[in-house]
């Protein structure tokens, strides 16, 4: 399970919620770009901010879950309240505990069991307003990386090199063709540490 932003034709692996480089890909077009994705989900007047994707649901955060987290969110059944919402956007169930099994092709809002969900109701449609707005369209892909190397054509100055470690790093050729570049790093492991 990624801990960053992978998006799979139109389908959030992963997000991150600050401020990132991404390679994106949309139609047959690819930019870097410098993103800071969100997901506020809408019912009735009230849109409420998600800030965890697919990640173990822990404390007071809200998280979103889809399929490619797995059959069910594996959330507390004690600590959780989860809204399962179907493929057309419907809510299906409210649940007063959580690990809730995922609809195909839908997902789960989890809330911690504190969370006035009230304000949901069984068969209300929930509008989900992604930034930005092309990340879950169908023939969206996008791939953090962490830290962006040359970004608009100008050299990050700020990057450490007392660290030696294994690297991968994509980019764009001039000519549009994607770059992707593969360092390799041999760790030393001392029997004694």
């Amino acid at each position: 399970r990624p801990t960053g932003t992978l998006i799979i034709d139109g389908k959030i692996v992963g997000l991150r919620t600050t401020e990132h480089a991404c390679l994106i890909k949309k139609s047959d077009s690819y930019a870097v770009k410098l993103i800071t994705p969100s997901l506020k989900i809408k019912a009735g007047n009230e849109a409420i901010e998600v800030q965890k994707f697919n990640k173990f649901a822990l404390g007071k955060n809200i998280f979103y879950f889809n399929n490619y987290w797995g059959k069910n969110t594996l959330s507390s059944y004690t600590d959780r309240k989860e809204i399962v919402i179907g493929q057309n956007n419907e809510v299906l169930a409210i649940s007063n505990h959580g690990n809730n099994e995922i609809p195909d092709g839908g997902s789960i809002i989890s809330f911690p069991a504190s969370y006035d969900v009230s304000e949901f109701k069984q068969g209300q449609k929930i509008e989900f307003i992604w930034t930005p707005e092309y990340l879950p369209k169908k023939g969206t892909f996008a791939v953090m990386g962490i830290p962006a190397l040359v970004l608009d054509g100008v050299v990050k100055d700020k990057l450490s090199d007392e660290e030696k470690h294994a690297r991968t790093a994509l980019g764009i050729k001039e000519d549009g063709k994607l770059l992707v570049i593969v360092a390799e790093h041999y760790y030393r492991s001392d029997m004694s540490s």
